[in-house]
């Protein structure tokens, strides 16, 4: 073969190891050895559905925010922003492993702080002091599901969160305390909780007869 043809074969499988998407797969291969493989296929899946068609045969120094932008506002389009929030930081850490493995000198997304669109924050309507009463009575008077109506007296008495409460393991209880310890792995702050149920007899015993978790 030629030196020149040689030469010009040479350069396009440097280039061809050095798109994005080549990068991305090695990045993959890389640090996926400390993922499930569950959790590796849908990385891969979503760079093939998002970002791979529009920069995947590009060469990585290539890339630019703009381009990026592109793909991420394309995501948001359709309403997935928290894909999109996952594009751009798997774009950057593609972008870093490329910076620690000698094939580009500058990580495009990370310039891109600020720029991901976020969801209104909506808060659950909440009962004042003054509208307790006449939800209380409202709930007294509930003949719908009864696990549901012990729910919502065991929110009102101890205030927890409704994934703490939704899930709630009979283990946790004790009846004659009248004390629920809500182990730090379901707590939110990962710190355990042991709230107080004032209640009036029986209630706690009814709950359990219902023999459904909380």
């Amino acid at each position: 073969m030629p030196q020149g043809a040689l030469k010009k074969k040479e350069k396009h499988a440097e280039q061809a190891e050095n798109t994005f998407r080549a990068m991305a797969l090695s990045w993959a291969e890389t640090y996926g050895a400390r993922w499930t493989e569950s959790h590796r296929a849908r990385v891969i899946a979503s760079l093939e559905a998002d970002a791979f068609p529009s920069l995947g045969n590009l060469p990585i120094q290539e890339i630019t925010p703009p381009m990026i932008l592109s793909v991420i506002r394309a995501v948001e389009s359709r309403g997935a922003l928290d894909v999109a929030s996952r594009i751009l930081q798997r774009t950057s850490a593609i972008f870093r492993y490329a910076i620690q493995t000698g094939r580009a000198i500058y990580n495009p997304a990370a310039d891109m702080k600020g720029v991901l669109k976020t969801r209104k924050v909506e808060h659950r309507t909440t009962i004042s002091r003054d509208e307790l009463p006449d939800f209380l009575k409202k709930l007294d008077a509930y003949s719908g599901d009864p696990i549901t109506k012990l729910a919502l007296r065991l929110i009102v008495l101890t205030f927890v969160r409704t994934g703490e409460l939704r899930g709630a393991r009979w283990e946790e209880f004790s009846v004659e305390q009248r004390e629920w310890r809500i182990p730090a792995g379901r707590m939110k702050m990962r710190s355990p909780h042991s709230p107080l149920i004032d209640s009036s007899p029986g209630r706690p015993q009814r709950a359990q007869a219902a023999h459904r978790p909380l």
